[in-house]
């Protein structure tokens, strides 16, 4: 019910996390054809397995055939050349013809298709899970940084009202002389940066709003509110088990380990045209001849019928199949080889992840600390002020300061949010 209420929406949208990416797995255009090409592959491995069985014809052809002249001929008879003329044929003429063929032996080249047909079946069962898994990270990301933007749009927002207050008071002040035109310039630019910087932040959501709408497939431009929290939570793995378990689930390895069976497959086929092809073939044929077009169908009668055995073999083709078995050789190693390569990026790039995660962490525990300091700092103006010893705007500073605070660290744990992301991601493991 969320998902349909909200995906109809052109006003604003209350999203968690785990409903946007539903809503893009099941509105994404990419997805859904994703998933018909894996449907088309199953019809392709229905039509290599009918190559097993028997084909079956009839064949039917109805005529008229009328000649112009009458054929003679002659002959000697009693001494005398006599010229002889043969009778028209019957001008209609059907003719009915049954056919029954079944290949016996293919050399494996039957087999070999209903595999590689199979195998496709699976390369696209992956790239579907490519395309999901995607979406997700790109679902995932967006949302985080459309809660940053929204965070920061809120702190700045607040700044904006307090440096507002300030060139006012600024004013005032210079109005009574007691400061300096040239601190007035130094408030209004504080405003200034501070209003630039809001219309930035502005931009910036609605640019993230844009994509994660069109990755949710929303029309219109509505408002996205993210109601997830970020969380740190340690990681219970370390980064051995992060790269083994990277190495059988990541779906990029996966999909080309099925190439390499492919080309295996493909190796296999390309020498099975060595082998002979062994084919059982059998017709039987009706015809009917008359000279009324009816009766030419109630004469309809067999006239022969055969069976028989057909045995193909190639003995020479200028090396066609040799060169055709290199290649799929050198095809073969060509996708181990990248393979490998896949493997040492993967592990790579896991590295990379785990060295952000952990810096992540690192600066999460800082900004934990500055937090603390800016409470007890917030805490001692709100008693200078009440001693007399500060103003209002002190405290309102340093309010500011705790909220510009507080928003740096949700921006850290929006950063591990999308870091932990990348490393699903690489680990194969999928997010609903």
């Amino acid at each position: 019910m969320l998902i349909s209420s909200f995906c109809l929406s052109e006003e604003t949208i209350i999203l968690s996390l785990k409903d946007a990416v539903k809503c893009a797995i099941e509105n994404s255009v990419e997805a859904k054809i994703a998933r018909a090409t894996v449907e088309s592959a199953k019809q392709r491995i229905y039509q290599a397995n009918s190559q097993l069985l028997p084909r079956v014809a009839l064949e039917a052809e109805s005529g008229y055939e009328k000649k112009e002249g009458i054929e003679s001929y002659w002959v000697d008879l009693s001494g005398e050349r006599i010229e002889v003329f043969m009778t028209p044929s019957s001008p209609w003429r059907n003719d009915l013809i049954l056919s029954l063929k079944q290949r016996l032996y293919s050399g494996g080249e039957i087999t070999g298709k209903i595999k590689q047909a199979k195998i496709q079946k699976e390369y696209l069962e992956y790239e579907e899970g490519l395309v999901e898994q995607k979406l997700v990270f790109l679902v995932t990301k967006l949302y985080w940084e459309l809660k940053k933007a929204i965070l920061h749009i809120e702190i700045i927002s607040k700044k904006v009202e307090y440096f507002n207050k300030m060139r006012e008071k600024a004013k005032k002040r210079l109005e009574l002389g007691s400061i300096s035109e040239m601190e007035l310039r130094e408030a209004e630019a504080r405003l200034t940066q501070a209003e630039d910087t809001l219309f930035q932040l502005k931009a910036e959501r609605e640019y993230f709003e844009g994509k994660l709408a069109n990755l949710l497939n929303v029309k219109g431009y509505p408002k996205i509110v993210p109601i997830d929290e970020p969380e740190i939570k340690p990681l219970e793995m370390d980064i051995s088990f992060a790269i083994n378990n990277a190495l059988v689930n990541n779906i990029k390895l996966k999909q080309q380990e099925v190439t390499i069976s492919e080309k295996k497959v493909a190796l296999l086929l390309a020498k099975s045209a060595r082998y002979p092809k062994v084919e059982l073939s059998g017709e039987l044929n009706y015809l009917g001849i008359a000279d009324a077009y009816r009766k030419s169908w109630d004469n309809l009668k067999k006239e022969d019928w055969k069976i028989g055995m057909n045995l193909a073999y190639t003995f020479y083709d200028g090396n066609f199949i040799q060169r055709r078995i290199e290649e799929e050789n050198i095809n073969r190693e060509i996708a181990k080889d990248e393979y490998e390569m896949t493997k040492r990026e993967i592990i790579q790039e896991i590295k990379e992840t785990f060295q952000s995660i952990q810096k992540i962490e690192g600066r999460y525990q800082r900004l934990s600390k500055s937090i603390s300091l800016a409470k007890e700092n917030l805490e001692i103006s709100c008693l200078q002020h009440r001693m007399g010893n500060i103003t209002e705007d002190e405290v309102e500073k340093r309010e500011i300061e705790l909220s510009e605070t507080e928003t740096y660290l949700m921006e850290v744990k929006i950063g591990r949010e999308i870091a932990k992301a990348e490393l699903n991601k690489l680990m194969g493991i999928k997010r609903r």
